[in-house]
């Protein structure tokens, strides 16, 4: 059994939580009235339509009421020097920002002309092994025209000694 000191607290937390389930369904009336009230604007404001044409009618015009109040609330005051700056320039920091970027683009222009380099590199070497292939298939070619193939002797036998 709880002592006396502990009823009072118990008694407490128990009021807190009805107060609480009391605001939270003052809340929800508030908000059905404040829909309610939407909804006889809307209905006073646009003209009446009907089928299809009525619902999205009524969508578009409570999309703009929601997000005319969004606006609204997301309207900031900004002070002059906010808006205008306070009279620091960052001229420095303007400057150095520049550098950065035309240091980082001779960079990749150099990094092109040397991709170009190695491709035409690259190139000329393709084109030697080409022709060498070319070369080496027009001699197979000939040794086939003249009979000598892998399996032919290009020299005679030697002589056995005595």
């Amino acid at each position: 059994m709880p002592s006396l000191e502990e009823r009072p607290a118990a008694a407490g937390r128990v009021f807190d939580e009805e107060q609480r389930d009391r605001d939270r369904l003052r809340r929800k009336r508030e908000q059905r009235e404040a829909r309610e009230r939407e909804q006889l604007i809307l209905d006073e404001v646009a003209p009446k339509e009907t089928g299809r044409e009525a619902t999205i009618a009524k969508r578009r015009a409570l999309h703009s009421l929601r997000h005319a109040e969004k606006a609204a609330a997301a309207d900031v005051e900004l002070s002059d020097s906010e808006l205008f700056g306070d009279g620091t320039s960052d001229l420095a920091a303007l400057k150095q920002d520049r550098a950065h970027r035309e240091k980082r683009r001779l960079e990749r222009q150099q990094e092109a002309r040397a991709e170009s380099g190695r491709s035409q590199r690259q190139q000329e070497r393709q084109d030697k092994e080409r022709s060498t292939v070319r070369m080496l298939q027009a001699l197979a070619q000939q040794s086939r025209e003249l009979g000598l193939g892998m399996m032919a002797q290009t020299h005679p036998p030697p002589e056995p000694r005595r």
